[in-house]
């Protein structure tokens, strides 16, 4: 196996699509204050009706189960990701009575509090996050943003954080610690299961992991802190759009392979949440007056340790000195020695030119060691731009 960081691994597992699953619940929490109520009776009911607009908003104040619904508030069902809107709530039936329902007004994140915060991330069913991890969420969620920045302007901010997770804080679900040991044990659980498969049908089949069987896999294997639904989401981001074929071998190994362009790929991914940031503490500085200060802190040009440096604060301990010089030079296109930042953005094409040269170079011959700094690499980077 290449040598993977645990960010990366637990990203080839699929880790990420379950953080993104967690990330769209957690926004819905945090985006209203619900609390729970209970309908009784089907005078309730029609007044509940009569209280709400055409787009599902409580229109004046109404007082139910014991709890006061204020003009602007929304409603939804227990739990769900979605408000209801008037035309679900009128098909509500007596037989379904008494139901519980959740009311609340839109919330504004920035005067979020920790206690607030951790009851948002219990139902959204984030509950392996330490004290420290949690701290890091409530800071980017009480940042100071500009007052003409978009209303769901903390959702990217949020996910750059906890989905995107370039600083590697969030690595973990559900507070397993995620090895290349576990690839090894799920991957000859898996040899196992489909060999016993193929025997059973004398060799006529090509056999595939249905949800069940890699469950169980999963589980042998190591992994027996995730929960059925995390497991189910890992499940589906491997086989992709043709669920029921399942997974095969091919499937699973294929996630481990060392590719360049998703190398390159998760570096961009990484430099523009760099700069995202830097953009943002311009304008805070701008708005406080250091406009010239807000200027200066996005650099015109870079250094190469000055690239090695955003590089080493975004947590990228994946890519080794000599491979951090490779995408250097292949980006100064002048030789002068620094790289605008708008040169940034067409690193993925450029990362993935050099690679595939050096692929090349390899199949042809067999077991050559890379010379960054000797001129045949220096030739291969001028060959590129």
């Amino acid at each position: 196996l290449p040598k993977f960081s645990e960010k990366q691994l637990a990203n080839r597992f699929g880790f990420g699509k379950v953080r993104e699953q967690h990330f769209h619940r957690l926004v819905f929490e945090l985006k209203f204050a619900w609390v729970e109520f209970k309908i009784s009776s089907q005078s309730d009911l029609t007044r509940l009706n009569e209280a709400l607009s055409s787009d599902g908003v409580i229109r004046h104040e109404l007082k139910l189960g014991g709890l006061n619904l204020r003009q602007g508030w929304r409603l939804r069902s227990l739990k769900a990701q979605s408000c209801l809107a008037a035309s679900e709530v009128a098909t509500f039936q007596l037989q379904n009575l008494p139901m519980s329902l959740e009311a609340g007004p839109p919330r504004e994140v920035k005067n979020l509090t920790l206690q607030k915060l951790q009851a948002a991330l219990r139902k959204a069913g984030i509950h392996w996050l330490q004290e420290p991890e949690k701290m890091i969420l409530l800071e980017v969620l009480q940042q100071e943003r500009e007052d003409d920045a978009e209303a769901d302007a903390w959702e990217e901010d949020l996910a750059d954080v906890f989905v995107i997770d370039s600083a590697g804080d969030f690595k973990r679900i559900a507070g397993g610690e995620l090895g290349l040991q576990h690839v090894f044990h799920v991957s000859r659980k898996i040899q196992e299961a489909l060999s016993s498969k193929k025997s059973a049908t004398a060799g006529m089949m090509d056999m595939t992991l249905q949800l069940t069987d890699f469950a169980n896999i999963l589980d042998a294997g190591g992994l027996n802190w995730l929960t059925r639904e995390q497991v189910a989401i890992i499940y589906h981001s491997i086989a992709g759009e043709d669920q029921e074929a399942g997974i095969s071998l091919n499937d699973w190994i294929s996630r481990f392979k060392w590719t360049a362009m998703e190398a390159a790929s998760e570096v961009e991914n990484v430099l523009q949440v760099w700069q995202r940031r830097l953009d943002r503490r311009a304008q805070l500085l701008q708005r406080r007056g250091n406009r010239q200060k807000g200027a200066l802190l996005k650099p015109k040009s870079l250094s190469f340790w000055a690239f090695h440096g955003i590089l080493t604060e975004m947590a990228v301990d994946w890519l080794s000195l000599p491979q951090q010089r490779v995408l250097f030079r292949s980006l100064d296109s002048n030789r002068d020695g620094r790289i605008d930042t708008e040169e940034l953005k067409a690193l993925v094409q450029r990362r993935g030119q050099i690679e595939l040269l050096r692929q090349e170079r390899n199949d042809a011959m067999p077991g050559a060691a890379l010379a960054v700094d000797t001129e045949e690499s220096n030739s291969e980077d001028e060959a590129v731009d």
